[in-house]
């Protein structure tokens, strides 16, 4: 029997209302922060511009023609299947190839990059088998979600796990809310040093504090509360649905279940603090996180429904619209976005017939919208001075993003799942991605050219951001528990997974060790650090500074009227060299080193003049150190408090320079 690549293709669904309103939103308002921004326009501008362009596009979105004229054609694949010989010899290789990660990573890399390549051969020749239609949802699902959706709204409200980024993406709300006639994203919002420019060029485009900024001043509430009460419940929301919708893609006759299971790893791969679990619900606060956890899975969903027969003109445009969305969200996703699209459009390439090759075009264009935007961070940092790191190899970003026990599974499971399907496009699918990963964006002969030219050496880890691991990791754990009574090599595979599950439970993402902890509609700051910092910024004026260590600074810096501070964060500071002048930026750096203890006794006279010079009022220490706490007597300060481990020093105006 002749089978079809498209009159059978069932397993594309309605993109649910809530995300195409939520990309729509999302697309919309990012264009009009950018305009924004771009022709020197406030806050109060951008709330009525964000409104009409959501509007706009979702008046175009409501034009376009709903269903496809697209008729389908015959499957160029051959009818061809592999035996259950062939597939169990890749499950055993599959594992073989795990189980070396103990011994050497780059036997792991060959061997697995075989099977992978092996896979997409198979996938190439193999014809597709049509799926059931995938019902409406019924009550039941829908209550489900409904419920999943609430619980992870909760966790996310209630776990707290600080971040040291926040000062700079909690601080850029609380400077544009506290500022809103001064225009958008023109000066750094940290430091509170007026003509300091932004720390990237690349963060021109942030959209997503804009965002917090503005909710907060139509409600008349801090940036901070909204950042981190407001925003996560629904950015909860979006990881579930989007989650459930790209499982509805992978696996139409078991959604549910894939969906769950995917949210469920989400908790559990937690061993680094690069993983994907912590991205998901404990720091959904932020607008990276958002990106890797529901827009990046959503991304791969719209390009699967794109390439297939109920792809229509309204689905190019939502993918469209992600690439849009992802720009706003994270610097980093100008790059990430069109390179995890065009991740799903190799896969959906190689099994597609002739006649789909305009719709794979149609979609490759829509890879070429951050285009400007990346020409003109290329040009603009070179005037900037970059994020110094250290060069990782790629067994080193490996280990750093999936842990040093949690990569077994990681391993086994995107190495064998391609093998537990029938299906050759599906098994395009679930190949061609983690290929994408390890042939190419962790190839060890090509990792340094692209942490160089293309990633910048100190985030090319987030080249992992090019397909949704975990959905992959869920497809095939369901896939696993469905066949495991087929052979010997089945069952050795599903005990395996039975082990590295249990072991991997050891490193949940909600584990102490964590840096977790629990507080209701927290405000993602240990309590201490927040205490002090809000001690020490009680009495400053505007003419004067702060100096206190990074777990202090960091957190006045969110703050809405935050007085100056002389650092936020020890590795931001650098960044401000060519902007700030040699003179101040040496000044900064001896005080860094003072009050982080570096501090050398010959080195009194030129902490005492940057002292006066920069007119510190407040110095926050941390920890008995009798030569800082003489040296500031000896300057006229004065220990006013404590608060835990944190001496709050001031001097009295009458001293002042």
């Amino acid at each position: 029997m002749q089978l079809t690549h498209l009159q059978n293709d069932t397993r594309s669904v309605p993109v649910p209302r809530s995300l195409t309103f939520t990309l729509i939103f999302l697309a919309g308002w990012t264009v009009a922060a950018n305009l924004t921004t771009l022709f020197g326009g406030t806050l109060e501008t951008l709330i009525w511009a964000g409104l009409a362009c959501a509007a706009l596009l979702g008046a175009l979105y409501r034009f376009l023609p709903p269903s496809t004229a697209f008729k389908g054609a015959k499957s160029d694949s051959s009818p061809w299947s592999p035996t259950q010989r062939q597939t169990n010899s890749l499950v055993l290789a599959a594992c073989i190839a795990t189980l070396s990660l103990a011994v050497n990573w780059y036997a792991f890399w060959c061997i697995g990059v075989t099977i992978l390549v092996v896979h997409c051969a198979l996938a190439f020749r193999h014809a597709s088998v049509p799926d059931p239609a995938i019902p409406a949802s019924a009550r039941l699902d829908r209550l489900v979600i409904l419920v999943t959706m609430l619980g992870a709204g909760a966790l996310s409200l209630m776990v707290n796990r600080s971040d040291a980024d926040d000062a700079f993406y909690v601080g850029l709300a609380a400077f544009t809310h506290a500022h809103p006639n001064l225009p958008l994203l023109a000066v750094d919002p940290m430091h509170g040093e007026p003509g300091w420019p932004l720390l990237f060029p690349s963060y021109r485009f942030a959209s997503y504090e804009l965002l917090a900024a503005s909710i907060a001043k139509l409600l008349g509430m801090p940036a901070m509360s909204v950042m981190y009460r407001l925003l996560p419940p629904l950015g909860a929301a979006f990881v579930v649905a989007s989650a459930f919708f790209l499982a509805q893609q992978l696996a139409p006759r078991r959604w549910l279940l894939v969906g769950l299971v995917t949210l469920a790893l989400g908790l559990i791969l937690g061993e680094c603090h690069r993983g994907f679990g912590n991205f998901m619900f404990v720091r959904i606060f932020q607008g990276k996180s958002i990106y890797v956890s529901a827009l990046m899975p959503l991304i791969f969903a719209l390009t699967f429904r794109c390439i297939s027969s109920q792809g229509t003109a309204r689905d190019v445009m939502l993918l469209a619209c992600a690439q849009v969305a992802a720009i706003g969200l994270s610097n980093f996703g100008m790059l990430a976005a069109p390179m995890a699209a065009g991740t799903a459009l190799v896969a959906c390439a190689l099994t597609a017939p002739r006649a789909m090759y305009p719709r794979l075009g149609a979609v490759a264009c829509t890879l070429l919208i951050p285009l400007p935007y990346l020409l003109y961070v290329a040009i603009a940092s070179q005037a900037s001075s970059n994020l110094a790191g250290t060069e990782e190899a790629a067994p080193a970003v490996w280990l750093a993003v999936f842990g040093p026990w949690q990569q077994y599974l990681v391993a086994l499971l995107l190495l064998t799942a391609p093998a537990l399907t029938w299906d050759g496009r599906t098994r395009a699918w679930l190949a061609v991605p983690p290929l994408i990963l390890l042939g190419v964006l962790l190839n060890p002969w090509l990792a340094a050219p692209i942490s160089h030219y293309i990633t910048t050496t100190p985030v090319y880890w987030r080249v992992t951001w090019c397909f949704p691991v975990l959905s992959y990791m869920a497809w095939g754990i369901f896939a696993a528990s469905q066949q495991w009574r087929q052979s010997r090599i089945h069952r050795l595979l599903s005990i395996l997974i039975i082990l590295l599950l249990s072991a991997s439970l050891a490193f949940t993402v909600l584990r102490p060790s964590n840096e977790i902890s629990w507080h209701f509609a927290g405000v993602q700051v240990p309590p201490m650090d927040y205490l002090a910092a809000e001690r020490a910024a009680r009495d400053a004026d505007e003419m004067t500074r702060i100096l206190a260590p990074e777990p202090v600074s960091s957190v006045i810096a969110r703050f809405e009227d935050h007085p100056r501070l002389v650092l936020v964060r020890d590795m931001y500071l650098p960044m401000f060299r060519p902007g700030i002048g040699e003179k101040a930026f040496l000044q900064r750096m001896t005080l860094r080193n003072f009050v982080n203890g570096a501090f050398r006794s010959q080195d009194a006279s030129v902490v005492s003049t940057a002292l006066g010079e920069l007119n510190v009022k407040t110095v926050v220490t941390m920890g008995q150190q009798a030569q800082v706490s003489d040296l500031l007597a000896a300057n006229g300060y004065i220990l006013t408090e404590t608060v835990g481990p944190y001496g709050i020093w001031r001097r009295p105006a009458a001293s002042m320079h």
